[in-house]
């Protein structure tokens, strides 16, 4: 999987509190990313800049639940790997039902939110395959998305541990995922 921060621009200062683009308020994370530690800044405008690239490895991480995050669009996916990234320590991402299928049956994430129209099809036949009996380690799913058609939020909600709309704030999305495997959210993500 690329760096999600890898194109973002090194701009802001360590003690910032405004956005170098716009001047808005800023609100600092720091995210734990394949060992390594980042500090970035997102605005209300939502900007993002990194602050720095710490070399330094990061910390053991308490969460050692795999989350696979399903998103077809490359800026959302890579802002819930971000977000996701404050809360646990080995986060997948992929943009199409194929991929995610290989993902699942390759690593076993105890996560996986997913969207549910993909570019390779529909993804909730796919999540009831996840969620079948047969299934040995069941992950607990989110489904994440801008479908807002009745009948398909209620088969969602048939399959899915969660159903949220988009938009949808980062906040509560991770949220729902540290609700799903039995975690609450550490104060980077209260607001």
């Amino acid at each position: 999987m690329p760096d999600p921060f890898a194109n973002l621009p090194v701009r802001a200062a360590p003690n910032s509190q405004s956005c170098p683009s716009c001047g808005d308020q800023t609100i600092r994370f720091v995210a734990y990313y394949h060992g390594l530690t980042h500090s970035l800044v997102r605005c209300r405008s939502g900007h993002w800049f990194l602050i720095e690239l710490s070399a330094v490895p990061a910390v053991a991480h308490p969460r050692r639940v795999r989350v696979l995050v399903v998103e077809p669009d490359d800026q959302l996916r890579d802002l819930f790997c971000l977000c996701l990234a404050s809360e646990f320590s080995d986060v997948a991402a992929v943009s199409t039902r194929g991929d995610a299928i290989r993902e699942v049956l390759e690593s076993r994430p105890g996560v996986v939110t997913t969207e549910l129209r993909l570019p390779d099809g529909d993804a909730l036949p796919w999540c009831r395959t996840l969620k079948a009996p047969a299934e040995a380690a069941r992950p607990a799913i989110v489904v994440v998305t801008g479908d807002h058609r009745p009948e398909r939020l209620a088969a969602a909600a048939r399959v899915a541990d969660a159903v949220l709309l988009k938009p949808c704030r980062p906040e509560v999305y991770v949220r729902e995922v540290l609700r799903l495997v039995g975690y609450e959210s550490s104060a980077a993500m209260r607001g």
